[in-house]
């Protein structure tokens, strides 16, 4: 998600559509699947507890928003998200995942407030004249979880 969220601000072209792609099924999930319902139960799972890594994807959210031009009157960002089977020798992928290695192994850095972040985003959001936007998203049915993986899944974290 943390990926994501770079993608978004060091992007220098946030005027042309972008497809993200990733190995990610929770990165998928979290914007294809679950916010709705976050939302709709005040950011809590459906078994009640705070949703982890809210305040990153509230960021990425008005991330996503802010890509929108001016008095747009789309309900869609020009981001879509593409999920993509991992460690198959796609180039990018596997880019991505040295990046994450060299990431896990270099120095700790301060921890930053998303929550902060998100509000300043909102600000500029309201002086565009826009609001929050809908994602598109572009995934195989292959590679989605089964219904048997996603029941081990909830055994042992509760995403939804």
């Amino acid at each position: 998600m943390y990926a994501v969220a770079r993608i978004l601000e060091t992007d220098p072209t946030p005027e042309l559509p972008l497809t993200i792609c990733t190995d990610s099924q929770y990165t998928i999930s979290v914007f294809s699947t679950w916010i709705p319902g976050w939302r709709k139960r005040g950011w809590k799972t459906s078994g009640g507890t705070p949703v982890l890594n809210k305040d990153l994807i509230q960021y990425v959210l008005s991330l996503i928003s802010l890509r929108m031009p001016p008095n747009s009157t789309s309900p869609t960002a020009n981001v879509s998200f593409k999920k993509v089977k991992a460690h198959v020798g796609i180039e990018g992928n596997e880019m991505a995942d040295r990046f994450a290695n060299n990431g896990a192994m270099s120095a700790e850095v301060e921890p930053r407030d998303f929550a902060a972040a998100t509000r300043a985003n909102e600000k500029k959001l309201r002086e565009k004249g826009l609001q929050a936007v809908e994602v598109e998203f572009e995934v195989d049915i292959g590679d989605l979880w089964t219904d048997d993986e996603l029941k081990e899944m909830g055994k042992s974290q509760d995403f939804a």
